[in-house]
């Protein structure tokens, strides 16, 4: 195709500027010469080519990658991780990569994923998730991030109640603890009460508040505190409150 080579805009006839290294002719009108177009339309192909062949090789090698780790799960991940290399996953596909990577172990892949899941939909369930994956892996400071994002966004599930209340207790927080312990009890005195209470109970042990401890104790009855197991640990409580009272 050849060049346009007037010196004025046919539009607007204004003085045109020469692109003399790639042989365009452009406007300030907005018109661009028949050469300029066609290349540009070339420049575009060759970029989506090699947008497409990197894409392609990155997702082949991803699956070879996972290919001998995680058998035939390698082959759900294809697609999400195709959609995450381009920029166009899915809360959906972020879930699932996420799930992936845990079922097979790997923590820190989950825990990315759910990362990105929870900022991207700012669903309850991704926080609900991200605060109990970092909950069981000791990481506390995460784990609370998530559980108090969680509770922003209404979520209400009792385990997470639990599993916040004790990285509070974990991490030197011990009255925003007291306060999640004390409200669990009280708002759900039917779910795993003697696991909640007895948590309680040695968070005021270590506060040095063992009458209220003592008091706890005292309260302890019914047929869930009379297994042997729970009757052994709250006699365990009784001897700590003793010794450290006479300490």
């Amino acid at each position: 195709m050849s060049l346009y080579h007037e010196n004025h805009c046919p539009v607007c006839h204004s003085e045109l500027n020469h692109q003399h290294d790639e042989k365009w002719t452009l406007c300030a009108c907005g018109w661009i010469s028949e050469s300029a177009a066609e290349a540009k339309k070339i420049r575009a192909f060759k970029v989506a080519a090699i947008r497409a062949f990197v894409v392609f090789s990155l997702v082949l090698t991803t699956g070879f990658v996972h290919l001998s780790k995680w058998g035939n799960d390698s082959i759900k991940i294809i697609t999400p991780y195709a959609k995450l290399i381009i920029k166009s996953e899915s809360a959906q596909d972020l879930e699932l990569l996420a799930d992936m990577h845990k079922r097979h172990g790997d923590t820190e892949g989950a825990h990315y994923f759910l990362n990105k899941w929870a900022k991207k939909s700012n669903d309850t369930r991704a926080y609900n998730k991200l605060g109990e994956l970092s909950f069981l892996t000791k990481d506390y400071k995460r784990a609370i991030d998530a559980y108090e994002t969680y509770f922003e966004l209404a979520g209400n599930e009792t385990q997470a109640y639990f599993n916040l209340a004790t990285a509070y207790s974990r991490t030197s927080q011990a009255d925003k603890a007291t306060a999640m312990y004390t409200q669990l009890i009280q708002s759900r005195p039917e779910v795993y009460q003697p696991t909640v209470v007895t948590a309680l109970v040695e968070l005021l042990i270590e506060k040095d508040q063992l009458d209220e401890a003592q008091n706890i104790l005292n309260n302890m009855v019914g047929d869930d505190y009379e297994t042997p197991g729970h009757l052994k640990q709250k006699r365990s409580l009784v001897q700590r409150i003793l010794k450290q009272k006479n300490s």
